[in-house]
């Protein structure tokens, strides 16, 4: 539950932050151009980091999914090793 919890913010949050660059980039840089391509860097290493946590979690869950599967098959085969 709370994973799914968590993984919804963050879908919100870089949905949010994607939203706010399509503004400063569609806007027409006038005054403040410097503090909207500040914005714009801060926005895209935002979104970088958390897709990099994503994946860092995806790989983390698939190889524990992948270490359950080989307990499982190991226990059925009382310990001893076939080939798949």
């Amino acid at each position: 539950m709370a994973v799914t919890a968590a993984k919804s913010v963050m879908a919100f949050r870089v949905l949010t932050m994607a939203v706010d660059l399509c503004r400063l980039t569609t806007r027409t840089m006038n005054v403040n151009a410097g503090h909207e391509r500040t914005s714009k860097a801060r926005i895209i290493h935002q979104i970088q980091l958390i897709r990099g946590i994503t994946l860092c979690t995806i790989l983390i869950t698939v190889s524990h999914h992948v270490v359950l599967f080989y307990q499982i098959h190991q226990n059925k085969n009382n310990g001893e090793l076939i080939e798949m």
